[in-house]
């Protein structure tokens, strides 16, 4: 735990853990919910996996960004483990929510 701590920092792992806690939401997540304890889940969850998807694709833009600048232009080290971590939980979010938004869509 604590070398997942140094590499990554406490508010990265956060981030990662809020990310992993709201993948279940997903198909919870109903659009037609008016009442009760579904819309809640439907009304809050979809902005903040939203949110999170950004945000965790600017965390990885940074850390790549920190690696050139430090003369790691390849995608190992810290810089690299951030980096593809961060694209995973990206990618989770896509597929955990991207079939709600396209329902949505359609």
């Amino acid at each position: 735990m604590s070398s997942l701590l140094k590499v990554f920092g406490p508010i990265r792992l956060t981030l990662y853990l809020a990310t992993l806690s709201l993948l279940p939401f997903a198909f919870l997540a109903d659009n037609g919910a008016e009442a009760g304890w579904r819309a809640t889940v439907s009304a809050v969850t979809p902005p903040l996996a939203v949110l999170m998807f950004f945000v965790l694709l600017l965390d990885a833009l940074m850390n790549k960004l920190f690696a050139v600048d430090a003369h790691q232009g390849e995608t190992t080290g810290p810089f690299g483990r951030r980096l593809w971590t961060s694209l995973g939980g990206a990618a989770l979010i896509l597929l955990a929510w991207g079939p709600f938004f396209l329902a949505l869509l359609n």
